[in-house]
């Protein structure tokens, strides 16, 4: 199977979209807000609409924690969320 080429333009014209976001502070409207700046601005926003977001890490690293401040931010800015785990259980949440 012979690589794929990478449509330049495309690539460019894409960095130039985020460059001017981040310069201008403007956010696109599909986004939700994580509730932590740093973390939204780093994301052009906070995260996407009807995007799956999974964290990965080592075991006790906090990828729970930080899933569950990133939802309850959310929910107290009036955003719907769903929070799922696979590794606790409803009590533990």
């Amino acid at each position: 199977m012979r690589p794929r080429k990478v449509d330049r333009s495309s690539l460019t014209n894409l960095i130039r979209q985020v460059d001017t976001q981040l310069e201008t502070g403007v956010t696109s409207p599909d986004t939700v807000p994580t509730g932590f700046p740093s973390v939204d601005r780093l994301l052009g926003g906070g995260l996407r609409r009807r995007d799956l977001v999974v964290l990965g890490g080592d075991v006790g690293s906090g990828k729970s924690a930080l899933a569950l401040g990133f939802a309850l931010r959310a929910a107290q800015a009036g955003y719907h969320v769903a929070f799922f785990s696979g590794e606790m259980d409803e009590d533990r949440l």
